[in-house]
């Protein structure tokens, strides 16, 4: 079995070798009323907040929509320094922070709210990730993430593509178990890790509809991908292409978007 810093450091790797690859991939596709997810996160954040900080920013497609809805303080935390030096270029006016969400270390109460976009669930241990953003952010504060559907499986052949994934990955390395902690795919598991410090506040579905390219869009959005060999990853495009081509119904990339509020320290 691989260790949380090993599997952290092949995600590291993958993203210093393709910086900006989450917007190419599932980030350049939109919902049926033409937004991307990094859209439905910017608007969840309520319009009075001052500042906001973003958790697993990468080149900075939201820190941009952050800016230009008037937030007057924008932060963007990640770990990988090539996605950094892509969103510095990008969002000159966000502050941004090279370094690992467990380790934030940004003052108590400095922030109105905290977001991410299909990040915080690959922190790995994530207890030590919530407690840095339960710090930053301030009582009455909100955390609004977009992340993995809790109604995934009831999406085709969205479904039927990550079963068919989901083997050929395990053909390859029958010990992965999947990236960062699996409480985080779940209400319930959520429910237990953000609890003490936060109270739920919506949860809405939504999802991207993936117009052209969706084997090449899943295959780069999908890191697992890159553990599998040569032999099996033509074996996965070839079986994703055949349940698309069975499918009456268009593809599309499920996501819920979850808002915590910050609660009063006790």
């Amino acid at each position: 079995m691989p260790t949380a810093e090993e599997i952290e450091l092949d995600l590291l790797d993958f993203h210093e070798r393709v910086p900006g690859i989450t917007e190419k991939t599932l980030g350049e596709c939109t919902t049926e009323d033409g937004l991307t997810g990094y859209d439905v996160v910017a608007n969840a954040i309520p319009a009075e907040a001052r500042s906001v900080v973003e958790l697993g920013c990468g080149n900075g497609p939201l820190l941009e929509r952050l800016v230009r809805k008037g937030f007057e303080r924008v932060v963007g935390v990640d770990a990988c320094r090539a996605d950094l030096d892509l969103a510095k270029v990008r969002v000159p006016r966000a502050e941004l922070v090279c370094g690992r969400a467990q380790e934030l270390a940004l003052p108590e109460a400095s922030f109105d709210a905290a977001c991410s976009h299909h990040a915080f669930y690959l922190f790995d241990p994530i207890e030590p990730a919530i407690a840095a953003v339960a710090r930053a952010v301030r009582p009455g504060g909100v955390l609004v993430m977009a992340t993995w559907s809790f109604e995934a499986e009831r999406s085709h052949p969205f479904a039927e593509m990550m079963t068919a994934f989901s083997e050929l990955t395990k053909k390859d390395n029958p010990h992965f178990t999947g990236w960062g902690d699996r409480r985080m795919f779940s209400r319930d598991g959520l429910g237990q890790l953000f609890g003490a410090a936060f109270e739920w506040g919506e949860v809405s579905e939504h999802a991207l509809v993936i117009r052209d390219s969706p084997v090449e869009r899943f295959e780069g959005f999908f890191y697992s991908a890159y553990l599998q060999k040569e032999e099996t990853r033509r074996e996965l495009r070839k079986t994703w292409a055949e349940i698309l081509a069975s499918s009456r119904d268009p593809l599309r990339f499920p996501f819920s978007l979850v808002t915590f509020r910050r609660r009063a320290a006790t």
